[in-house]
């Protein structure tokens, strides 16, 4: 099993919105679950692209998706 590339949030952030989005506002996307793929290792959050870029928004669809 290959291992999943956890990317830093700061980066994330500026990968995927630019200077648009805060940082308060991207921790608290992740922190309430809005961002598929991110995790919280000891005080700082990590994402991954990859499970973020296949998630739909919509969680229902995502698990269906998931569990094919």
């Amino acid at each position: 099993m290959a291992k999943k590339k956890l990317t830093p949030l700061k980066k994330f952030v500026k990968d995927k919105f630019g200077d648009d989005v805060p940082m308060r506002t991207a921790q608290h996307w992740c922190q309430h679950g809005h961002v598929a793929g991110a995790r919280k290792i000891g005080r700082q959050w990590f994402v991954d692209p990859d499970a973020f870029d296949s998630s739909t928004g919509n969680e229902l669809a995502d698990s269906i998706l998931m569990a094919s």
